[in-house]
């Protein structure tokens, strides 16, 4: 093998294992998804979409495909609200989509006749029924994190403990090896995702390791069952925890962990 081809075949190795982590590092984000139809439930191909972050103001766009699919990937937490538009059609505007870690909120948008310049206001939140995939999962939102007693002192309050709330999980969520078991199996089978990150204690993944404090999380969600093919070695539950990011508002919070 010449010098020249060696390297042509290194190049490649390093860009195939930079694409696949950067598609595991997205699990932290959740996606918005659907069919864009007309009124007789016909879809309607290359229609613009968007998705606006309430609390950022961030946009994310995409276009619908020949068969009126679209998919907006790799979005942040939080509230959304969905903009299409398509010439001939009211503009159709829909508020308050909820976008979770590691779930597909599902979208099936009907367009009404009448002029570009028009629009409507709708309510788009997406059904609870899951259609785009078989997982079974559990998700705590920043409400429930805030809201909710989380154990531990000032080195250990950590929103993973919250896992006991969850359907299937018997233990104490963290403090020791055999906390947490997911579904009757071994606590030592679980796999934790920060951001996107791989923080799993190598040693023992029962052990509270790598996940931030609570105050640090916005949203996690515990997969029981049916993972993503990405999620390998995995046995006893999988934590996807996103942190919280800024938005176009100042704002800040304060705990302390006196008896």
């Amino acid at each position: 093998m010449t010098a020249r081809r060696y390297c042509r075949c290194i190049c490649r190795l390093a860009l195939a294992v930079s694409m696949a982590t950067l598609a595991v590092a997205q699990n932290d984000r959740g996606i918005i998804a659907g069919t864009v139809m007309d009124p007789t439930g016909a879809v309607i191909p290359d229609v613009s979409v968007g998705a606006k972050n309430v609390a950022t103001g961030a946009v994310y766009e995409t276009r619908s495909t020949s068969t009126g699919e679209f998919t907006l990937p790799s979005l942040p937490t939080g509230i959304y609200e969905v903009t299409v538009q398509a010439s001939g059609f009211v503009k159709y505007i829909g508020q308050g989509t909820d976008v979770h870690v590691g779930q597909i909120a599902h979208l099936d948008i009907k367009l009404q006749l009448g002029s570009a310049t028009d629009s409507v206001t709708v309510d788009a939140t997406a059904p609870l029924l899951k259609v785009d995939s078989a997982e079974q999962s559990f998700n705590v939102g920043r409400e429930s994190i805030t809201d909710l007693s989380v154990p531990g002192n000032g080195s250990t309050h950590n929103a993973r403990s919250l896992m006991i709330i969850t359907p299937g999980v018997a233990g104490q969520g963290i403090g020791n090896p055999n906390s947490g078991r997911v579904d009757g199996q071994p606590a030592n089978t679980q796999r934790v995702f920060v951001d996107g990150q791989d923080v799993t204690n190598s040693n023992n993944p029962a052990v509270n390791t790598g996940p931030p404090p609570a105050e640090m999380v916005q949203e996690f969600s515990l997969q029981t069952s049916n993972f993503a093919a990405e999620y390998g070695q995995v046995q006893g539950g999988v934590f996807i925890m996103a942190t919280r990011s800024g938005t176009n508002q100042l704002h800040g919070a304060a705990w302390n962990t006196a008896e």
